[in-house]
Order: C-alpha cells, then structure tokens, then sequence
C-alpha cells in the first residue's frame, strides 16, 4: 500500500548471516540514500557494512573507519561509510560534496545533523540476543505497493 515503510527483520546467529540482510538492503539503495547504523558498540555494525560493500563488487580490505572517519568505494552504487564514534558531528568531513552521488552508511548517526541527511532513509538496527544478533531495517516510504529492488539478483523477502 502506497505510503507504508519498508520492515524487515532477521535474526542473526553468526556474522557470515549478515550477507542475506545486506543483500536485501542493497538491492533497494540508490544514490543519495542514508543508511543509520544503530546498536551498541561491537554489535556488528562494521561487520554489516563490510558485506555490503562486498556485495556491491569491492573486493579490496574493508576497514572500520573510527580514526580516518570516511571511507569511499567506488561500487555500484557508490558507497561512502562513515563513522562518527569519535567527533561530536559530520562537520568538517565534506559529505555534503557526495550527498547526491553515494549511498551513505553512517555509524553512530545520532552526531548527524538534519542538514546532511538526505530524503531517503534507512534505519538498520543490531541488538545483542542470547543466540547471536538481531537485526532489522525500517526504510523509507514505498513508492508504490509493491516497488521492485533495484537489482534483478534480489533475494525473496
């Protein structure tokens, strides 16, 4: 139904069953999306994003970026992720240059200001569970009732 918000949920045992959630997500991204990456430290967030940039054709090593802040790999889409765990705000690091060009995967973006965040948003949440991790993804508004990813090579929902 037009206007309803994209959920999904999975339960997460081990991190190579990150790869199911992480191709989901990226078949619907497109540039100039925002990816919110919530949870406690050491949760998975890193760990989730590194499959999805894999996903998306980088091959090379993909490392946390909690001391240079940004990273950018030239996949399809264009992925630039970016951790805030360690400055009070995105201000200063430039975002705002690829902001239409890159699907953005930020940690810790409650140091976000409104003004960078683009209009689609993705909001993917890790939890601790006593069997592994949970988590789930709240997206933007469908446009339409049944909006195909983006990608041919999807994985059912």
């Amino acid at each position: 139904m037009p206007g309803s918000l994209r959920r999904k949920r999975w339960s997460v045992p081990n991190p190579e069953a990150l790869e199911a959630p992480a191709r989901w997500l990226l078949d619907r991204l497109r540039p100039g999306d925002w990816v919110l990456l919530e949870g406690e430290l050491g949760v998975g967030k890193t760990t989730f994003c590194r499959a999805l940039i894999r996903l998306a054709g980088w091959s090379g090593p993909v490392r946390s970026p909690s001391f240079n802040l940004v990273q950018s790999f030239p996949t399809e889409p264009p992925i630039v992720h970016v951790d805030l765990y360690r400055v009070p705000s995105e201000a200063g690091l430039g975002l705002e240059d690829l902001a239409q060009e890159a699907v953005f995967l930020v940690e810790w973006p409650d140091r976000l200001t409104e003004a960078h965040l683009g209009a689609r948003r993705w909001t993917v949440r890790l939890e601790f569970q006593p069997e592994g991790r949970s988590l789930s993804v709240l997206g933007p508004e469908a446009e339409g009732p049944d909006e195909p990813p983006r990608r041919d090579d999807s994985v059912p929902s």
